[in-house]
């Protein structure tokens, strides 16, 4: 399997998870790399998926050798003047729902394999929303 089908195999095993677990609704408050903007009027909650890996580099060859760390980051927002609580509730839950120190840190979908090491969070807050990006260590596993 090439790196790329790899690693949009996990993210749609993330996906699944966050909506599963109640913590996103990915038809209505989700966007993914490439899809349309949201707009931050219209929604109270809302979320971004970008993914870091250096697949551009490498040709689209077979990972079954080759175990690597991917960085998926996941940007939470709200409308300014919100605080922050939604984004506290949400970043528990999804720390919940992917705990590097438990049974929950793997993510498997459709013959792709990786483990949640590790999720580190930073704010970011302006005058039109509040930001809380959530960055994925994941170590991708051969299947």
């Amino acid at each position: 399997m090439g790196v790329g089908l790899y690693i949009e195999k996990l993210k749609i095993a993330i996906r699944r998870r966050l909506s599963h677990a109640g913590i996103v609704d990915i038809t209505k408050a989700f966007q993914g790399y490439g899809d349309t903007p949201l707009d931050p009027s219209k929604r109270p909650f809302w979320m971004c998926e970008y993914v870091h890996a250096d697949i551009n580099d490498r040709p689209d060859t077979d990972i079954r050798n080759k175990a690597e760390t991917i960085l998926f980051q996941y940007d939470m927002f709200i409308p300014a003047g919100k605080g922050t609580l939604t984004l506290s509730e949400k970043e528990d839950a999804i720390r919940a729902e992917f705990n590097p120190k438990s049974d929950k840190r793997f993510i498997s979908g459709d013959g792709a394999e990786g483990e949640v090491t590790r999720i580190t969070a930073r704010d970011d807050i302006n005058e039109r929303y509040s930001r809380r990006t959530l960055l994925f260590y994941v170590r991708c596993y051969p299947s």
